[in-house]
C-alpha cells in the first residue's frame, strides 16, 4: 500500500496537524482518528519528523465514513477550531503521498484554497533527512499561503 499523510498547517504558522491517510473497504480515503498536532514556531526537522512516521502508517481499514458527522473529523476536533468552516479558512492542506508503489518518492501537493483548481507540487525521496522533508513542507506551504513560489 502507497505511504499517505495529510499536514495541516495553520496560515499563520503557529500550529500544525500530521494525520496518516488510510483507505477503506470502499476504496474511500480516511484520515485517522489520531492526528498528531504540533504547537509553533515550527521546526523543520520535527514536522519532517512526524510526517515521515505517519506516511507509512497508511493502511487499509474498515470504516464506513458516512456514518459520521463533519464535526467528528479528528483533524477538526485536534485544531481547537470553532467550526469547520472555520478551520477550513484557517489551516492549508498539504498531502504527502508516495508516487510510485514502492514507497521510494514522497509527493507533497497543498492546495492554494478549497476549491480552488491551482495546486503546488514537489517531490522529495522518501528517504532525505527529516529536515529536508520538512523544510520542503514549509515551502509548498508558504507557496499556497503567499501564492508565490
Amino acid at each position: 500500500m502507497r505511504h499517505n499523510a495529510n499536514v495541516y498547517i495553520r496560515r499563520d504558522g503557529a500550529h500544525a496537524i500530521i494525520t496518516s491517510v488510510h483507505e477503506n473497504q470502499d476504496g474511500v480515503w480516511c484520515e485517522d482518528e489520531t492526528p498528531s498536532p504540533l504547537q509553533g514556531p515550527l521546526d523543520p526537522t520535527r514536522l519532517g519528523e512526524e510526517t515521515a512516521t505517519a506516511a507509512p502508517r497508511a493502511r487499509r481499514i474498515n470504516r464506513d465514513i458516512r456514518e459520521g458527522k463533519l464535526t467528528d473529523w479528528p483533524v477538526y476536533r485536534a485544531s481547537g477550531s470553532a467550526s469547520v468552516r472555520r478551520f477550513e479558512e484557517d489551516f492549508i492542506c498539504l498531502n504527502v503521498t508516495a508516487a510510485n508503489d514502492g514507497n521510494l518518492i514522497y509527493e507533497i501537493t497543498g492546495h492554494v484554497a478549497k476549491d480552488h483548481p491551482l495546486r503546488v507540487t514537489a517531490s522529495i525521496s522518501r528517504y532525505a533527512p527529516a529536515s529536508e522533508l520538512g523544510a520542503l513542507l514549509l515551502h509548498v506551504y508558504r507557496s499556497c499561503r503567499d501564492r508565490v513560489v
